[in-house]
């Protein structure tokens, strides 16, 4: 696993801060019941290999993040490895913690989608037992 260099001079507050209502979700907990995401043909706008991409990389982003990395130190490190948007670490960190993170509802014990049954199928597939998500309700 890649260990975060030290900042040179980054004077943001570090992605945790940034994004308190984002947290680690039990995959176990969400109900995908209702979903219409069943197979590779459902997956139209973010083809599903790529999606698998952004799942792997998304692991590495969220070691990043426990360990401080800003906004500007990810799109720092995609410079510096020739990454452009879909394939940039940038990108995944926007993608799950911005304005489109998966949103669940709160429901007795579990949580019903609100948004990001295809990040959250994809998530399932690979085994992941927790997805990063802005929980609301």
């Amino acid at each position: 696993a890649e260990v975060l260099p030290a900042p040179s001079s980054y004077h943001e507050p570090p992605i945790q801060m940034l994004h308190p209502e984002i947290r680690p979700v039990a995959l176990a907990l969400i109900d995908l019941s209702d979903s219409t995401v069943h197979s590779d043909a459902d997956f139209r706008k973010i083809p599903h290999a790529q999606m698998v991409d952004g799942m792997t990389k998304l692991e590495q982003v969220q070691r990043w993040i426990e360990q401080g990395a800003t906004d500007q130190w990810l799109w720092e490190i995609d410079q510096e490895r020739g990454l452009s948007g879909a394939e940039g670490y940038h990108n995944i960190y926007r993608v799950f913690y911005g304005d489109e993170a998966i949103a669940l509802e709160k429901m007795g014990n579990g949580y019903r989608v609100l948004n990001g049954y295809h990040r959250l199928t994809v998530a399932k597939e690979l085994g992941l037992t927790t997805i990063p998500a802005r929980v609301v309700g």
